[in-house]
């Protein structure tokens, strides 16, 4: 078993573009970059080997994070400074750009176990004018998520009821254009729900009239006490 101490776990920001690349091809980034960068890593056992990372929860596609880390197993172990803050984000393209670097104690895997939940902004564009009743509907219903007995959505053609990810909803921002607020999702046995299922809901019947967008990005991790 490799020594949490040769474990080097940086943090980074996914912005941009790079958002709607999905995850699995993130991976596959990170494989070449971290090469490039000449970390002395770890490589996987087997007929194609890799380098040897582990990953926080995967983002849904086109939503951007501030808070997002990766675990690298290094044969041995580096300077985690701002010289290596640096080459990281040298060798990775645009929209990955790295902010801390740290050997974290004890087990690597209470990282991800001490998450209670994620925190994310988020803001819905429309022409909200244009619909009379709509900006009005979508506050209603982000004042009362939080009380709801229950908020079913449609989710891979069967009615779910995600109420219990649900930690918290409220409003930031409000203009003729774009609404914004704050998301608090739960993580439930290793598992959450994206906040565009939210923003579903919440939108209601004027989903299905009016054009919209929503942007969406996950700020920071909320951890158990």
């Amino acid at each position: 078993m490799q020594n949490n101490e040769y474990i080097l776990q940086a943090w980074y920001e996914k912005s941009g573009t790079i958002k709607y690349t999905a995850h699995r091809d993130v991976i596959n980034i990170f494989y070449i970059s971290i090469v490039r960068a000449a970390l002395p890593v770890f490589y996987t056992e087997g007929f194609t080997r890799k380098p040897k990372l582990s990953f926080s929860p995967a983002l849904p596609l086109g939503v951007s994070s501030k808070c997002e880390f990766v675990n690298i197993y290094l044969k041995n172990k580096i300077a985690a400074d701002g010289a290596m803050l640096s080459a990281l984000d040298r060798s990775f393209p645009p929209g990955i750009k790295f902010f801390r670097l740290e050997y974290p104690g004890g087990d690597i895997n209470t990282t991800i176990s001490n998450i209670r939940a994620f925190e994310y902004s988020c803001e819905i564009e429309a022409e909200f004018d244009k619909f009379p009743g709509a900006a009005d509907s979508l506050k209603s219903r982000i004042a009362s998520i939080g009380a709801a007995e229950s908020v079913t959505v449609d989710y891979n053609g069967k009615s779910r009821d995600i109420k219990p990810y649900i930690e918290s909803c409220a409003l930031i921002s409000e203009g003729p254009e774009k609404i914004g607020f704050r998301l608090n999702t739960a993580l439930i046995a290793g598992s959450s729900i994206k906040a565009h299922l939210v923003i579903s809901y919440l939108m209601g019947e004027h989903k299905e009239k009016m054009i919209y967008s929503a942007g969406v990005s996950k700020e920071k991790l909320i951890y158990k006490n």
